[in-house]
């Protein structure tokens, strides 16, 4: 267990060193006031989700099968919550509440 979190707090530190890496050449091509063309985006997208599917690849080698689980059905629902708050429907009410 304290092999996991060693191994966790690893990949999540290399993790978190890369979408910093995004986030500074972000903000570096906002500042020079350059928008990527097309191509440049989708290329950008391909590499994060690349990144993405190799960072599920080292969880699933770390986690056994049941947290793997409970992780991915955790963050399914985390984006599912994203997405109903981007969409502002909580900001108008229109979530369900349970009585």
């Amino acid at each position: 267990n304290e092999d996991q979190q060693e191994k966790l707090i690893d990949l999540n530190t290399k993790w978190a060193e890369k979408r910093s890496q995004y986030k500074e050449a972000y903000k570096k091509q906002k500042e020079a006031e350059q928008k990527p063309d097309a191509d440049a985006r989708y290329e950008r997208q391909l590499q994060m989700l690349d990144d993405q599917l190799a960072y599920q690849k080292e969880l699933e080698k770390i986690l056994n099968k049941e947290q793997y689980l409970s992780w991915k059905e955790h963050m399914l629902d985390k984006k599912t919550r994203m997405q109903r708050c981007r969409k502002g429907d909580a900001k108008r009410g229109n979530e369900r509440r349970e009585s």
